[in-house]
């Protein structure tokens, strides 16, 4: 497939928010689901850009299932999005594989 088009793309979007918060953070391995201490300014997440050195899985709100997981270096976009940040567990991250997790990312919200 050379160059396959992909319908009603590209789409422009414009996002307002109230705050933004880049942040560089590292934790240590752990056998249970953290949290990422500098979204906790945020009731709702608006979006996010979230960038990590190891293989982790990611849950969203509160989320009980498996999550998403990601190899190292993979990231995650999310954009227009609406999630409750309430105890600051709107995004909780899973590393448990020794050593530390480096996260980079920019979150939006309010």
């Amino acid at each position: 497939m050379d160059d396959p088009l992909v319908p009603d793309l590209p789409l422009t979007r414009r996002i307002e928010v109230d705050e933004a918060n880049g942040f560089k953070l590292t934790l240590a391995s752990s056998a249970s689901y953290q949290q990422l201490a500098p979204l906790s300014q945020f009731a709702t997440l608006n979006g996010y850009v979230l960038a990590f050195d190891q293989a982790v899985t990611v849950r969203f709100a509160a989320q009980t299932d498996t999550g998403q997981a990601l190899n190292a270096g993979g990231f995650l976009v999310g954009l227009d999005t609406n999630i409750s940040n309430a105890s600051n567990n709107g995004v909780l991250v899973l590393y448990n594989g020794g050593g530390t997790l480096v996260v980079r990312g920019q979150a939006y919200g309010a």
